[in-house]
C-alpha cells in the first residue's frame, strides 16, 4: 500500500498519505486486511467498493483531510479506512457493522442494501459515493467544486451531444454526480462470436501463431476503448430541434470536460442469467423486455441495441404501447430544455411512496369507534377517501416536484414537466413499491387511489381528454405473480394454471381478495376506449372497507403481543399470608406503644402487588 512505511508506522494524519510508491519494499509481502462478512451478513458487495477504494490515493486524501462529525458517515468512514491502514501486515479483519447499518439506513425507505440483504457492487459504490458528496457539500447535483472526496478522484464530468442529420445539435451535460461510464458488453461479443475459436482445437501449440484468424480473443484484445465509442456514435435518437424534423437520424458523441483521477467503466452483460429457466424474474421488466425483443426482432437483432432506433410504429410492441414523451427542463436562470425519452418507452414509472404518505396524514383508526350506518359523516377521518382516484394528480406532481440541476449556472436548480407526443393504445403504468412487503392498508390505500377512467391531459401538459379504462392489473405478492383483467361483467383472477376456473367477480369483493392475499399492483393497463367505466365503489364501500381493514390489524397486533408469563399458583397463596402476617405484627406493636385499638390489615393491596408481579 501507498500509506504504509518501510517500518509499518501509522499515524492517522492526512500528511502521511502521499500519492508514490515509494513506501513499498520489494520482496517484502504486505498482507492486506479484509473486510468482515459473516454467515448471513452478505457484506460482500460493499466489502469490495471498500477495498477498491482503500487503493485511490486521491480519495483517501481528500477524506482524512476533512473535519467530519461525529457519527457521520464520512467520519464512521474515516475510522474504518484508519483502522484499515493501521492493521496492514497483521493478520486480522475489520468489523464494518457500524458503517453497514448508515449505509442500510440511507436507503431504507427505497428498501435497498438492508442488513442480511446483498446489492450490486457498482450500485453500490456509486450510492456511496453519492452519498459522501450530500453529507460534504450538501443537496444531490450541487457543485462542490471537486473537493469531496468522491469528485476529487472519479468526477467524470461528460458532456453529450447529439446531431441530426437535419443540422439541429443539443448538448446535455451528465449529471454532476457521475462517476462512472456504463458500457454494455454486447458489441464485444457479437464480434467475436463471429470468429469460430473450435478450429484452435485442431491445431498443435507450435503452429497457433500461424492461424490468428481463429481467435475470437485476438479480434477484439484491447479494444475496449473503441467499442464505448462506437457503441455511443451508433445510438439513433430523435431530432433534437423545438420541431421534429421528418429525418428523425441522429448521431450522439461525448466530449469529456474533465479528466477524472480514477477512470470507471461499469460492464453491463446481457446475459447475466436474468429471467434463465427455473428461475423468477420481474413480471414488468419481463413484459418491457419481451416487448423490446418483439421490436428488436424487425431489425434482425436479439439484443437491446436496435431499442432506441424507430420502427415508425410498425412492430406490434410500438403500435399499441409506444409511450413517446418528452421532459421539458426549466431553470431558474430561463434556460429550457427538452428531452424525448427512449424510443422505445413502453411505460410510465411511478413511486406509491407519495400516495402513501399523502394518506398517513389521516388517522383513520377512529373509524373502528364509529358505527356503520354513521360512517358517512366522519368523511374526514377516512384515508381511503384523501386519495381516492388521485393516481394522474400524483403522477403528475411528482415529476413537477423534482428539482434537478442539469444547468451549469449559479442557480442549477431546474423543474421538470412532461409533455405527451402520442396517444397510446395501452397506457401502461409501472408501480415502484418501496417495500416488498407491504401493510393491507397501504395495498387498500394504493388501490383506492386507481381511478376507473383516465385522461392523459390529468398527467401531461399536452395530455389529450380521450378516454382510458382500467382493464387489466399484474398483480405481486409472497414471491408470486398473477393478472387481473376485467370484462364488462366483472373482474377475472387469471393466476397460472388456475385461469380456467376463475370466476367473475365485482371490484369490491376482487379487492378483499387481493387484501387477503396481500397481492399488490405492480403494473396498470389502460385501455383507450371510447366508453367511460362508472366506478363500482361508494363512498360508503370504502369507509366500510376501510374499518374492516384497520380493525383485523388491531385485533392481529394484538394477539401476536406478547402476553405476561403467569406466576406458580403456590406464589399466589404464600403472599397474601406472608403480608398479612407482617402487618399483623406491625399491627400490634403500633398498638402496644399508642394503647390504642389495632385496625384491621386490608390484604387487597398485597393481593393485587402479586397479581402486578405475576403480570
Amino acid at each position: 500500500m501507498d500509506y504504509i512505511s518501510k517500518n509499518r508506522d501509522f499515524e492517522l494524519y492526512p500528511g502521511n498519505f502521499q500519492d508514490s510508491r515509494e513506501f513499498w519494499v520489494e520482496g517484502v509481502d504486505y498482507n492486506f486486511v479484509g473486510f468482515a462478512n459473516k454467515i448471513g451478513e452478505n457484506n460482500c458487495f460493499l466489502n469490495s467498493c471498500l477495498q477498491a477504494l482503500a487503493q485511490v490515493p486521491h480519495f483517501q486524501n481528500a477524506l482524512f483531510s476533512l473535519r467530519a462529525a461525529p457519527g457521520s458517515l464520512t467520519k464512521t468512514l474515516q475510522e474504518v479506512f484508519g483502522e484499515y491502514f493501521a492493521k496492514q501486515g497483521f493478520d486480522s479483519s475489520i468489523d464494518i457493522s457500524e458503517l453497514r447499518l448508515k449505509f442500510a439506513e440511507a436507503f431504507r425507505e427505497a428498501g435497498e442494501f438492508q442488513i442480511g440483504s446483498t446489492g450490486d457492487s457498482m450500485e453500490a459504490l456509486v450510492s456511496l459515493l453519492t452519498l459522501l458528496h450530500n453529507e460534504v457539500t450538501g443537496p444531490f447535483n450541487h457543485s462542490c467544486m471537486g473537493q469531496c472526496p468522491s469528485h476529487s478522484a472519479f468526477f467524470l464530468r461528460v458532456l453529450e451531444e447529439t446531431n441530426c442529420q437535419c443540422g439541429s445539435l443539443r448538448q446535455i451535460p451528465w449529471d454532476y454526480c457521475s462517476f462512472l461510464q456504463t458500457y454494455n458488453v454486447n458489441s464485444i461479443l457479437e464480434q467475436a462470436g463471429g470468429y469460430n475459436p473450435e478450429n484452435l482445437l485442431n491445431i498443435q501449440d507450435g503452429e497457433l501463431h500461424n492461424h490468428l484468424e481463429y481467435s475470437s480473443l485476438l479480434s477484439v484484445e484491447g479494444q475496449l476503448p473503441e467499442f464505448v465509442k462506437a457503441d455511443y456514435n451508433s445510438l439513433m435518437h430523435y431530432c433534437p430541434g423545438e420541431d421534429y424534423c421528418r429525418i428523425s437520424l441522429t448521431r450522439k458523441g461525448l466530449t469529456l470536460a474533465v479528466e477524472p483521477g480514477v477512470y470507471l467503466i461499469q460492464l453491463v452483460w446481457n446475459k447475466a442469467g436474468e429471467f434463465q429457466i427455473g428461475s423468477t424474474g420481474d413480471s414488468m421488466e419481463a413484459l418491457v423486455s419481451l416487448l423490446t425483443l418483439l421490436h428488436n426482432e424487425r431489425f434482425n437483432s436479439h439484443t437491446i441495441d436496435n431499442s432506441n432506433t424507430s420502427c415508425r410504429n410498425t412492430c406490434p410492441s410500438h403500435k399499441f404501447f409506444h409511450l413517446n414523451i418528452l421532459e421539458e427542463l426549466n431553470c431558474e436562470c430561463g434556460l429550457k430544455k427538452k428531452i424525448p425519452w427512449n424510443y422505445s418507452s413502453f411505460a410510465h414509472p411511478f413511486y406509491v411512496s407519495s400516495i402513501l404518505e399523502k394518506a398517513q396524514e389521516v388517522d383513520s383508526k377512529d373509524l373502528t369507534r364509529i358505527r356503520e350506518e354513521d360512517l358517512e359523516y366522519y368523511l374526514e377521518h377516512s384515508s381511503l377517501l384523501s386519495v381516492e382516484g388521485q393516481l394522474p394528480e400524483f403522477m403528475k406532481n411528482q415529476w413537477e416536484d423534482l428539482k434537478e440541476g442539469l444547468c451549469s449556472c449559479l442557480f442549477g436548480r431546474t423543474s421538470k414537466k412532461m409533455m405527451l407526443q402520442n396517444e397510446p393504445g395501452v397506457y401502461l403504468i409501472q408501480l415502484v413499491w418501496n417495500n416488498s412487503m407491504p401493510s393491507a392498508l397501504e395495498i387498500l390505500q394504493v388501490l383506492a387511489s386507481l381511478p376507473y377512467t383516465l385522461s392523459l391531459d390529468r398527467i401531461y401538459l399536452n395530455g389529450t381528454q380521450s378516454k382510458y379504462n382500467l382493464r387489466g392489473m399484474i398483480l405481486y405478492g409472497c414471491g408470486h405473480y398473477i393478472y387481473c383483467h376485467r370484462l364488462n361483467e366483472g373482474w377475472l383472477k387469471l393466476d397460472d394454471e388456475l385461469a380456467p376456473r376463475t370466476k367473475r367477480t365485482n371490484w369490491n369483493i376482487l379487492i378483499k381478495e387481493l387484501l387477503r392475499c396481500r397481492l399488490y399492483p405492480v403494473g396498470l393497463f389502460y385501455y383507450k376506449e371510447s366508453i367511460t367505466l362508472a366506478p363500482e365503489m361508494s363512498i360508503l364501500d370504502w369507509l366500510k372497507l376501510e374499518k374492516e381493514v384497520i380493525k383485523a390489524q388491531a385485533e392481529y397486533l394484538q394477539s401476536v403481543e406478547p402476553k405476561p408469563q403467569a406466576l406458580p399458583n403456590f406464589i399466589y397463596q404464600i403472599v397474601p399470608k406472608i403480608s398479612s402476617y407482617f402487618q399483623a405484627s406491625l399491627a400490634l406493636q403500633g398498638a402496644s406503644q399508642v394503647g390504642t385499638a389495632v385496625v384491621e390489615p386490608k390484604t387487597q393491596n398485597s393481593l393485587m402487588f402479586a397479581k402486578t408481579a405475576g403480570a
